[in-house]
């Protein structure tokens, strides 16, 4: 469970960043508006600190984004780096079975759905 509040504090720091360089906001400007010190702010980008909710309504108002829209977009981001590692995983899955396809040379394996090939690959992964 720790890895994955890690994760969508790791997320919610590549968000503050975008809004901060989409809006050409500096750190100072935020702490300002916010009511929140420099090193809190930095903190929080760099997945240091997890922050309250009142803390992000406030980084939210200092953005000039409302909190619900804030909140959408960090779970946008969430989401999109769940795709991504799954697309990753399904490369790595795929190389892998490539891999042994070749070192195996079977042909009575080729002959078999992928599905079947995979599930194959996969127990042998297992007795490893």
């Amino acid at each position: 469970m720790e890895e994955k509040a890690q994760k969508a504090n790791r997320e919610l720091g590549e968000l503050i960043s975008h809004l901060k360089k989409e809006k050409s906001l500096t750190l100072e400007q935020i702490a300002s508006k916010s009511g929140l010190s420099i090193s809190q702010i930095s903190d929080i980008i760099h997945g240091k600190r997890e922050p309250t909710l009142s803390t992000l309504q406030k980084i939210s108002d200092s953005l000039e984004m409302s909190f619900p829209q804030f909140l959408t977009k960090w779970t946008a981001y969430i989401v999109a780096d769940m795709r991504v590692s799954s697309t990753k995983l399904a490369d790595i899955e795929k190389s892998l079975h490539e891999a042994y396809l070749k070192k195996t040379n079977e042909n009575s394996l080729r002959q078999k759905s992928f599905d079947e090939q995979i599930a194959f690959v996969n127990s042998k992964i297992e007795q490893m």
